[in-house]
């Protein structure tokens, strides 16, 4: 994905570059040790260094943390229903979803085949906001269209005349005006999976609101894709685990495959990542999952600091 970012980036196509960087930075790019050294350095991507979405994108890889999308109506949108020239379109006659960029709308054919790459002006002035499209790419090249536009929090509405003749002055597809009207929704973004992969060692940990002395927490924690080993003495845990990335905090179920503790016991916490530091909070005795990231008398929970190793 990254490569394909500096590709677009050399045929001076700034929005395909940085769907594609923004593709490749959700898949982990941003966790790359070269990351930040590739984005400020790489000569792939100077034709869109000095564009302002490139900043943000920067920020992401220094701080781990994915900016927000400033304009609403940049993303990927859902369409739940579509009129044409008055008649109700049959749901497999429509694209399931359609993206828009900042300066293009990216839209599949249903079937498969060459899907539409629009061109687009928004006069945002205009009450209602007015559309104009030009088809670069698809099964019309050239073709325009003139339409309105809704958004209202997670709904957006297009209406538009297809041949590019007239604009409409509603919201309203019938068999006169021969009109396009879609109505769709925000498509949410999948939660971002967290990555807690590595070499950790153990900085401080409480059982039960007390500090665990430090013979306790010598060696070192390995964290595979699915996988905790935990030295033990002589002995290791050895755990399956699975986050529930979309809870928040973020829940991890932990299941001991074996080491010193009845197989199959199962612990419930909470995980939280910023950087180089993880934060582990679990209850080891029971069904009750922390709700935050502490360990009291009461509660009983164990609660780990940890550094990766570098």
């Amino acid at each position: 994905l990254y490569n394909l970012a500096c590709a677009w980036s050399l045929k001076n196509d700034p929005d395909r570059a940085f769907d594609f960087l923004n593709q490749a930075m959700d898949a982990g790019f941003d966790k790359q040790s070269d990351a930040l050294d590739l984005l400020k350095n790489d000569p792939d991507l100077d034709n869109i260094r000095q564009d302002p979405r490139f900043e943000a994108i920067q920020k992401w890889a220094e701080t781990g943390k994915k900016p927000e999308t400033a304009d609403p109506l940049l993303g990927k949108w859902e369409i739940r229903s579509g009129t044409k020239a008055g008649e109700k379109m049959p749901l497999e006659d429509q694209p399931a979803e359609f993206t828009i960029t900042e300066k293009q709308i990216l839209i599949p054919v249903p079937g498969g085949g060459d899907g539409f790459v629009m061109s687009y002006k928004l006069d945002r002035e205009k009450s209602p906001m007015q559309i104009d499209m030009t088809i670069d790419a698809g099964p019309a090249p050239g073709g325009q269209a003139k339409g309105i536009v809704q958004l209202e929090a997670n709904q957006f509405t297009l209406c538009y005349d297809p041949t590019g003749e007239k604009r409409p002055e509603k919201f309203e597809s019938t068999a006169d005006n021969g009109f396009f009207l879609f109505r769709s929704e925000k498509k949410a973004d999948p939660p971002a999976a967290l990555d807690i992969a590595g070499t950790w060692t153990i900085e401080s940990g409480m059982r039960a609101g007390e500090a665990l002395p430090a013979e306790s927490m010598a060696g070192e924690i390995s964290i595979e894709a699915n996988q905790i080993t935990i030295p033990a003495g002589e002995e290791s845990f050895v755990m399956e685990y699975r986050i529930d990335a979309a809870a928040d905090p973020k829940k991890i179920d932990m299941k001991i495959l074996s080491g010193p503790a009845p197989e199959d016991s199962v612990a419930v916490g909470i995980v939280k990542r910023d950087g180089d530091s993880l934060v582990l909070c679990y209850n080891a005795m029971g069904p009750d999952r922390p709700g935050d990231f502490a360990s009291t008398a009461e509660n009983g929970f164990f609660l780990f600091s940890l550094k990766l190793k570098k």
